[in-house]
Parts: structure tokens; sequence; C-alpha cells
């Protein structure tokens, strides 16, 4: 928890490093979830040995047993999702997006009512989308939308600052698309929507 707030701050090295510190001596079924939380900070740190060393522990720990009480499994699904969006953050977007798909696809197929997971899985490939050779924001912007219709009536504030992040990588390249124009305004309706409490 403190590495995913870490890093949705920004702290990217201090994400890291926790998330590094606890996977040494971490339960099988968080390792896999440390490890993944290490290499997509390590990677927007600037550190892409760390985050490749990461990324080969979490393919070596992935959780196949059954959910257990603290974080979502770190299962195959999961481990799809962490290594495109660590290979996003180091520039390798088409490698990505095939993870992203893997991800969603085994996440749709074990865990469809899993709202939040199936969530992340599609903001992990508009993500993917955006950062290959040959960007295609429209697809990305279909998906970051997918992100958010999934959760119905129920978004949350982490799931709309995740598309929020995607989408204005989108509007400082591609505003004039009716596509990331159209995401942009669902993303403000969204926002207004939730309690003030969370907003």
């Amino acid at each position: 928890m403190r590495s995913t707030v870490a890093y949705f701050t920004g702290a990217y090295d201090t994400a890291a490093d926790i998330a590094h510190q606890a996977r040494q001596n971490a339960h099988t079924y968080t390792r896999p979830v440390l490890a993944g939380c290490e290499a997509r900070a390590a990677a927007l740190a600037g550190r892409p040995e760390d985050a490749h060393t990461a990324l080969a522990d979490m393919q070596d720990s992935v959780w196949t047993g059954g959910v257990m009480p603290g974080p979502n499994p770190g299962d195959e699904a999961f481990t799809h999702a962490f290594l495109a969006v660590t290979y996003s953050h180091l520039g390798k977007g088409k490698r990505a997006e095939q993870h992203a798909r893997t991800g969603l696809d085994l996440e749709l197929a074990h865990g469809p009512s899993h709202y939040v997971q199936v969530s992340g899985k599609y903001t992990a490939l508009a993500l993917t989308l955006l950062h290959r050779e040959d960007p295609d924001p429209e697809q990305a912007a279909t998906a970051t939308r997918q992100a958010l219709t999934v959760l119905g009536n129920t978004p949350t504030r982490s799931t709309i600052q995740r598309a929020g992040e995607v989408w204005r990588d989108m509007n400082g390249r591609w505003h004039e698309l009716p596509a990331v124009r159209d995401l942009g305004e669902m993303i403000t309706q969204q926002r207004r929507a939730l309690p003030a409490a969370t907003a």
C-alpha cells in the first residue's frame, strides 16, 4: 500500500525502494505483487535494470493458488498487466501491448465480475496503445472509456485518476480528435459524480 501511494504521487524512487525491501522476505502470495509494484516504479524512476530484475522475479513467483486475505493475487492476469505497464514506461510499446491484451483476456475469462481488476487491465491496454511506435489514440480512448464503463455507477477515485492521466497524455498530442474530447468530458462528469469525501 505504501509503495502504491508513493507511485501515484510521483515518488517513483521511494515506491520502488519500499516494494523492493518488502519483497525480500514476502509471503509467496504477495511477492509477485510487490515485484510488479517495484518494476513499474523503477521504470519511471529511470532504473531499467532494477525494473527488469523485478519483472523476472514477478514472473518466477506467479501465484497459482486461491485468493487470500490481503491484496489481489499476483496471478497470471496480474503479471501480464504489470509487464504491460512496465514495458510501456520503458518504451517497449509493442511488447507491452501483447501483454496487456493477454492480461485483459485472462481477467475477462476468469474474473469478469472483478470490475476493478478488469478496469485496470483496460487502462493498461490504453497506456500501451499510446507507447507504441505507431500510437493509436482512438483505440486508447476507447479502452479508457471501457475502463470507466465497466465500473457502472460506482467509479472510484483511483480509477478516474488513472483514466485522467492517460487522457492528459492523449489530450496533449491529439486534442483535436473527437474520441479524445469525448473521453475528457466523460472523465469530468465522473469526477463531478464522486461523493465529496472522495472527489
